[in-house]
């Protein structure tokens, strides 16, 4: 038996001693009771979604033979990867860069190794990531057995792997394009560009032929149905030319969404080549890349240092350096200036600006509403009306959460905040009040959103109640908005604080800044926090609920709907009144904090 080819066993000797260093980095973290204790708890929820029991699956309708790859669900996915592949050879641009860190491609390319051998390396270890990432994403599910999670795995490891070498191949492509002469050049990007706007094009018409055939076969009081729409779309004028153009996108997703082991079986060949052909063609593309990868590893590395000192976002450009959330005075209050800068650090869009985008966002839905007069335009609004308002309330309590454009971004810098002239209690108010104002904007967006849609139908006089039974009307929508207005702005602040609270009593446990440390362990330190902000929530939402108790009791067996906003006005009186005990608290926590002792190296 020969042995290997010296340069392939370096290379094995390479990836084997990184991936050995980064296991024992990450053991070493585990001597630390934080991360011992978040390992532990990571452990745990990966054993319970594997190992805890189940109920027996229920039995669904047997797939005829000729649609075992056009089921709704794996349908709408194929077509929406095959708009996002069309918009990837629009947008994207010609990086030929490979994965690599500064330090691997200093190494790799000054090793007497061939461009190909590099390539091969670069995929085949950024695998690794990508399993990983599958492995991740699909813990959250709740899958069936260990069986089906096993194939749920390889089945998004084969699609984030396709992704993956998609996007390096579309960027080896057009960056092979620039070494064409012109006109092949122009040419060959003005084909591309075709190809991908007739599949958008193909996928758009196909799509509305089949809303509108499915909501003339179901009738308007039972709304559309997924199984009908996809037997429109298979069965419609443009069926046929759409499936041909689905089918590597459904050969892709055919193991994911395989109910049985046999079909995973028989799905999984059809993958495995789309995954071949993709790697094949990234291997075979004949470009310059060793600029380009230099270029983006340093870019990565900037990125990543950025991180590490809480200051992830890149300087602005000249242009956008002018666009301010407001003029601030050259002497004035100085939680005024804090308040200005978290705007400024979320979106340099003016308050003015904002304010005007998100009024003709309800114009637009409002005049949309209103000049259609389809019977089947109720449908749609009803449907529109849900999503906005889900929407409107979930992302104006996630986006602020998530963009720390709070106490939790400056805490780094508290040696200079600490010397500023202002109390600690308006330091608090200050920090809070840009995301604040971010949930404030959202629910206007969504909900108001809502509003406009069911007011736009109300004008065009819409006969349909809708699916919602009459709720999506705006005689009944505005107390349920006047509500929502008045409760969710309290709970999102209730949950700012204890986050704040939360990174200024352990910044150990919760990094300041935009510093994000990854893995199991920090994954369940995560997970222990949102488990106590619930319980910590919901403690906090006994006294409110009480009083929507009592009034239930005093508004009699048959309250109207008007009863919600005085309901949702009583309920919030508790809700402000903890925030306001929970800035005390922060501001006693600010005073005592010593940025010299209390911030993690």
């Amino acid at each position: 038996m020969s042995a290997l080819p010296p340069a392939a066993g370096a290379l094995i000797f390479f990836a084997a001693r990184s991936l050995r260093n980064a296991a024992t980095r990450r053991l070493r973290r585990l001597a630390e009771p934080r991360y011992l204790i978040g390992f532990a708890i990571g452990l745990a929820y990966v054993g319970f979604v594997l190992f805890s029991p189940r109920g027996a699956p229920r039995r669904g309708a047997a797939v005829p033979a000729g649609l075992e790859f056009t089921g709704a669900a794996q349908l709408f996915a194929a077509a929406a990867l095959l708009v996002a592949a069309a918009l990837v050879w629009i947008f994207r641009g010609r990086e030929a860069s490979l994965t690599l860190t500064e330090g691997e491609a200093q190494f790799l390319f000054s090793a007497p190794l061939t461009r190909r051998a590099v390539v091969h390396f670069a995929l085949l270890r950024s695998q690794l990531r990508v399993l990983w990432g599958a492995l991740v994403a699909l813990l959250f599910s709740r899958p069936g057995s260990a069986g089906g999670f096993l194939r749920a795995v390889i089945g998004g490891w084969l699609l984030f792997s396709v992704v993956n070498l998609h996007l390096l191949g579309v960027g080896f492509t057009k960056a092979a394009w620039e070494e064409r002469p012109a006109a092949r050049r122009r040419g060959m990007k003005l084909l591309a560009g075709l190809l991908a706007l007739a599949a958008i094009a193909l996928v758009v018409t196909a799509g509305t032929a089949a809303l509108l055939r499915a909501a003339e076969a179901v009738p308007s009081r039972r709304g559309f149905s997924p199984v009908a729409i996809e037997g429109a779309v298979v069965f419609g004028p443009l069926g046929r030319p759409l499936l041909a153009a689905l089918l590597p996108f459904r050969a892709l997703l055919a193991p994911l969404f395989a109910p049985t082991p046999v079909a995973f079986l028989a799905a999984l060949p059809g993958a495995l080549v789309v995954l071949l052909l993709h790697y094949v063609w990234v291997v075979r593309t004949n470009v310059r890349f060793e600029d380009a990868t230099l270029e983006s590893a340093a870019r990565r590395a900037d990125e990543r240092a950025r991180r590490e000192r809480g200051n992830l976002p890149a300087l602005p450009g000249e242009k956008k350096r002018r666009s301010v959330p407001f003029l601030l005075a050259p002497t004035g209050r100085p939680e005024i200036a804090i308040v200005w800068k978290n705007l400024a650090a979320w979106n340099r869009t003016s308050v003015r600006t904002q304010l005007f985008g998100v009024a003709g966002l309800l114009s637009a839905l409002f005049l949309g509403a209103a000049l259609f007069r389809q019977p089947e335009a109720d449908q749609v609004a009803g449907v529109v009306v849900v999503v906005l308002g889900a929407l409107g309330v979930v992302l104006s309590v996630t986006i602020p959460s998530g963009l720390r454009n709070d106490l939790r971004g400056d805490l780094e810098r508290a040696d200079v905040l600490k010397a500023w002239p202002v109390s600690a209690g308006a330091l608090v108010v200050g920090e809070l009040a840009a995301p604040l104002w971010i949930t404030l904007l959202s629910l206007v967006a969504g909900v108001g959103g809502a509003l406009a849609v069911s007011a736009g139908r109300a004008v065009a006089g819409g006969a349909a109640p809708g699916p919602l039974g009459g709720l999506d009307l705006p005689s009944t929508l505005l107390p349920g908005a006047i509500a929502t207005f008045l409760l969710i702005p309290p709970l999102g602040l209730l949950l700012l604080l204890g986050q704040n609270a939360a990174t200024l009593a352990f910044p150990a446990w919760f990094p300041p800044g935009q510093k994000r440390i990854r893995g199991l362990e920090q994954f369940g330190i995560r997970l222990a926090a949102a488990l106590v902000t619930l319980v910590l929530l919901g403690l906090a939402l006994v006294p409110s609920g009480l009083l929507v108790a009592l009034a239930l009791y005093l508004a009699g067996p048959t309250p109207g709907v008007w009863l919600l906003p005085v309901g949702a006005f009583v309920a919030s009186l508790p809700l402000w009144g903890e925030a306001a005990a929970a800035v005390a608290l922060l501001a006693r926590l600010w005073e005592r904090f010593d940025p010299s002792l209390d911030l993690p190296e």
